[in-house]
């Protein structure tokens, strides 16, 4: 079953910042030189997407922040990679899926499968930073990621 047969949004990151929704443009798979576009294209994702990112390096230097219950896909060439030192390469963090407050509002209280992923790609910290913290998520897949060169860890769950 493909993901789009499962109903899921794709969101594509090209160099310009560009979103694309499904199909993402051929020639897409660039090398991203500016993060705050990747940071911003993750930001500006609806519940439910899937930011995918084309091949290339990605240098960061400050965390990849997620926090707004969307997957992110890699391509299996795309690497983030630290420039500068910082606590995680990448911060997964679903906190609001704990917010009472929220559920009760959004989702009247039940305990809700997101199925949210982070498949993929390479993390590169660059003996800068720990690769990958994972918090607050109850329903979560990592599949297919690298981690490299991280200064602690590798993957850390429930750093905060």
């Amino acid at each position: 079953m493909t993901k789009k047969a499962m109903g899921i949004g794709l969101v594509s990151v090209c160099i310009c910042g560009c979103v694309w929704r499904p199909p993402a443009p051929a020639g897409c798979d660039v090398v991203v030189t500016d993060p705050t576009r990747l940071q911003e294209t993750v930001a500006a994702a609806r519940q439910g997407d899937v930011v995918y990112v084309p091949k290339g390096i990605y240098p960061l230097e400050t965390p990849l922040c997620v926090s707004n219950r969307v997957s992110m896909l890699l391509h299996k060439d795309a690497v983030l990679r630290a420039v500068k030192p910082m606590d995680y390469v990448v911060k997964l963090d679903m906190r609001a899926q704990y917010d009472r407050k929220l559920m009760e509002k959004t989702f009247s209280g039940r305990d809700e499968d997101y199925n949210l992923f982070y498949i993929g790609g390479r993390i590169d910290a660059n003996g800068l930073a720990s690769c990958l913290a994972i918090d607050n998520y109850r329903h979560f897949t990592l599949e297919n990621a690298t981690f490299l060169n991280g200064r602690k860890y590798g993957v850390g769950i429930e750093t905060t």
